[in-house]
């Protein structure tokens, strides 16, 4: 969570707070790989899980539940997740006449998107993550939907409230059963996965809010209001 955080293009606030602003990335799986090299010359302890965790870390990550779904999606069964290959992160879509007439831009984002052939077809899909905070356009976001569509790619969305419920998570990367997947074909233990879930959520301190952080206590919406 930590790596995507310093390679993606958001930050969290303080700690008891959950939220986060945008900022641009801080350094990326590259540059950390090669400081890691430097530093294993130097002796430096740690490597070892440092580079055990940088395997799993990608760039470009938007907000800390793309980072949520990114880890779901791609981590190993063996930690829970769903064993994907490694997805891009808010891949830019170039789009045609037709398409960037409908949305007014050049491009579109897909928050996880997978370009691959199966059968000697190939295919481009992509699961992204529907915050209440966003995508509060609705006709922005269905025109930018229907121009990927039109550029051929499939598109599933999870909201807010599905990722936080395993078996909505699950159920939805199931449409992504064409996507190779890493070594391995044993189904994933529920069990793990709920528990992957709840620590990968856990670290965006989703739900804490800030009334906890204000008040130590949750506070019934528009019971105080807050000037902030």
């Amino acid at each position: 969570m930590l790596g995507h955080e310093l390679c993606g293009s958001y930050a969290h606030f303080a700690r008891l707070v959950s939220g986060f602003y945008e900022r641009p990335p801080l350094t990326s799986v590259e540059r950390i790989k090669e400081a890691m090299e430097q530093l294993s010359h130097m002796g430096m302890h740690g490597m070892k899980p440092a580079r055990e965790a940088l395997r799993w870390v990608r760039n470009g990550s938007a907000s800390p539940m793309e980072t949520v779904v990114s880890c779901m999606i791609h981590l190993p069964k063996s930690m829970g997740g769903f064993g994907l290959m490694a997805p891009m992160l808010n891949y830019e879509v170039q789009l045609d006449d037709a398409a960037k007439r409908m949305t007014g831009t050049d491009t579109c984002r897909v928050d996880t998107a997978y370009i691959y052939e199966t059968n000697g077809t190939r295919r481009k899909e992509g699961l992204e993550f529907d915050g209440r905070d966003y995508h509060r356009d609705a006709e922005a976001d269905r025109m930018r939907r229907e121009a990927l569509a039109h550029m051929g790619w499939t598109i599933y969305v999870l909201n807010v409230d599905e990722l936080k419920t395993y078996r909505k998570v699950r159920d939805k990367v199931a449409l992504l059963d064409k996507i190779p997947r890493q070594r391995g074909l044993d189904e994933v233990e529920e069990k793990a996965g709920r528990q992957l879930l709840k620590r990968l959520l856990h670290a965006t301190r989703c739900g804490m809010g800030l009334e906890a952080a204000l008040f130590g206590v949750p506070l019934p919406k528009g019971k105080v209001k807050l000037h902030l």
